[in-house]
């Protein structure tokens, strides 16, 4: 559960900050857009764990669009902060 809850962090992050520059294994960098996608591969060809990534992929996607495209796009708000969280 580690694995896809920490993917899904990175993967929210890279979609925030697309343009942020990631070292990479102390050799290559790279922009935050490519980033959950290098990861994804690395883990794939070295840890064989693509299920628990991409269960983190599909949750940080799934955020993302309740979160941030859903509202913009057609005005509905599913994922919202409580009332008492406001300062009144």
């Amino acid at each position: 559960m580690y694995e896809s809850f920490s993917f899904s962090l990175i993967y929210i992050f890279c979609k925030k900050y697309p343009n942020q520059i990631f070292g990479v294994l102390f050799i290559l960098k790279m922009k935050a857009a490519y980033f959950p996608w290098f990861y994804f591969f690395f883990k794939f060809l070295t840890a064989n764990k693509w299920k628990e990534l991409l269960i983190g992929l599909l949750v940080g996607h799934i955020y993302i669009f309740l979160k941030e495209i859903l509202p913009i796009s057609h005005k509905i708000n599913i994922i919202k902060s409580p009332d008492f969280l406001y300062s009144k």
